[in-house]
C-alpha cells in the first residue's frame, strides 16, 4: 500500500484565527495594495474587459491576475469566485484552485484556506502538495501578523536560497 493510498494529496485545508474584523481581513485578501502587504511583491489585477483595477479596489469574479513574489516567481490566473464579503476562489496554476472563506467568531475572524488540485500524475500531485502546504502556512501566519501587529514577517531582500519567509 502506497502513501497515496492512505493520504489525499489532492486537497488540503488550513485554518487560522485572526483578531480582526471580517471586513478588514477580506479586504487584505482581495485588493492589490493589501496583498502586497503580506503575500506578494506585486499584484496586478485586470477586469475581464482588460481594465486595470485600482490598488484599493476589490477583485471580482472573472478578473485576471498577475502575481509576483519576492523571489521573482510569477503566476497568472483568474478569480473564479468573489462574493465581496467572505468568500474568494482563484486558479493557482494548472489544475489547481484555492478557496478562502472567512467566518466571524466573536471579535475574531476564522480564515479557512482550501487548495484542491487535480493531477493525473501522482508524483506531480505529491510535489505540488509538498511545495504549497508549507507556503500557505507561512503566508496565513504572516496575514495574521500584519492584521494584528502590523509586522510583515517576509524577508524582503533575500540573499540566500531556501529561505522560508519570502
Amino acid at each position: 500500500m502506497s502513501l497515496e493510498d492512505n493520504f489525499d494529496f489532492g486537497k488540503f485545508i488550513q485554518r487560522i484565527y485572526i483578531s480582526s474584523d471580517i471586513n478588514h481581513v477580506y479586504k487584505m485578501c482581495t485588493t492589490s495594495g493589501n496583498l502586497e502587504q503580506w503575500y506578494l511583491k506585486s499584484s496586478v489585477i485586470h477586469t475581464q474587459e482588460g481594465k486595470l483595477r485600482e490598488r484599493d479596489e476589490k477583485i471580482m469574479k472573472n478578473d485576471e491576475y498577475e502575481w509576483t513574489w519576492i523571489d521573482g516567481a510569477k503566476l497568472h490566473g483568474i478569480i473564479l469566485e468573489s462574493d465581496g464579503k467572505e468568500n474568494l476562489k482563484f486558479s493557482f496554476g494548472v489544475n489547481v484552485s484555492v478557496s478562502i472563506s472567512l467566518k466571524p467568531k466573536g471579535n475574531r475572524t476564522l480564515v479557512e484556506l482550501v487548495q484542491e488540485q487535480d493531477f493525473e500524475n501522482a508524483e506531480m500531485k505529491f510535489n505540488n502538495y509538498m511545495a504549497c502546504f508549507p507556503g500557505w502556512q507561512f503566508y496565513l501566519i504572516n496575514l495574521k501578523s500584519v492584521c494584528e501587529k502590523k509586522t510583515d514577517l517576509r524577508e524582503l531582500n533575500p540573499d540566500v536560497d531556501f529561505l522560508v519567509n519570502i
